[in-house]
């Protein structure tokens, strides 16, 4: 199970650190995601201010500032704006996280999710296209030692 975790937390992390290869994705070579891009209190209101205009740099650290505070809900909150606003790399971390939920609708969901990903990648973007093919193979059970996402209590 331990190394599951690990191949689900890598497959999570893995297009956060993509993005932040793609030009105007990091900030003074801080990479987005990462403990170093990580901001205290008094930059929330304009690091989410910015995230809210569709800044993906500040949308993922944005992301990750509630993920690391145990902050579920809002961690949850801030995915579902970068989906809404149409954003793969978005798409692909909220898919990764509503298969390691599992259950019939969040799976269904998770691959919606990371089939209309796949239509909005640019040629920018091309690099993110691995982590997305990497988190359909998680969905369907192909990566070595994940299993199918499905129903919870399904076998």
């Amino acid at each position: 199970m331990r190394g599951l975790s690990k191949l689900a937390l890598l497959t999570c992390l893995t297009p956060c650190l993509l993005a932040c290869a793609q030009p105007g994705s990091t900030t003074n070579g801080v990479v987005a995601g990462s403990r170093s891009g990580s901001y205290g209190p008094e930059s929330a209101a304009q690091m989410e201010s910015r995230a809210r205009a569709g800044d993906r740099y500040a949308q993922a650290l944005v992301e990750n500032h509630f993920r690391e505070i145990g902050n579920a809900a809002l961690y949850r909150q801030w995915m579902e704006e970068g989906v809404s606003r149409e954003d793969p790399a978005a798409m692909q971390r909220l898919a990764s996280h509503l298969i390691s939920l599992g259950g019939t609708e969040n799976c269904h969901r998770a691959e919606v999710m990371l089939v209309r990903a796949r239509t909005l990648v640019t040629d920018g973007d091309a690099p993110f296209l691995g982590a997305l093919d990497s988190t359909m193979r998680r969905l369907k059970g192909e990566l070595p030692g994940s299993t199918p996402c499905k129903a919870a209590g399904e076998h």
